[in-house]
């Protein structure tokens, strides 16, 4: 929860990329899915038992306006190209969202496209 709060908190300024790297299965489109919708993982505020986490949380969601990117579903849920999502995340930057990068980039020459 905390490394999300941060990341949504608006404790870094602009656009963020954030790029994801990890095996298949190992819980990267999970994390973007809370990440990019603001499920923490824990009730929902409205529901009357939420603990103040998931409030919390909410509250700061609006702080950087995230993009999900993923190389399995960038043609409208069809897999692309690793180009096609370079251009989307440049796309999104430009326009002040900040980017999560959901590809396993198991080596160096994959993630080296990105940083």
């Amino acid at each position: 929860f905390r490394h999300r709060a941060s990341l949504l908190g608006g404790y870094l300024p602009g656009p963020i990329l954030l790029i994801l790297c990890g095996a298949q299965g190992s819980g990267k489109s999970t994390f973007c899915d809370n990440l990019v919708n603001g499920n923490d993982g824990s009730l929902s505020p409205s529901s009357p038992s939420a603990n103040s986490k998931s409030v919390a949380f909410s509250s700061v969601h609006d702080a950087h306006n995230w993009v999900h990117l993923s190389q399995d579903t960038i043609r409208k849920g069809k897999p692309g190209t690793r180009e096609q999502v370079e251009k989307a995340a440049i796309s999104a930057l430009g326009d002040g969202k900040s980017v999560v990068i959901d590809r396993m980039h198991l080596d160096k020459e994959q993630r080296s496209h990105f940083v």
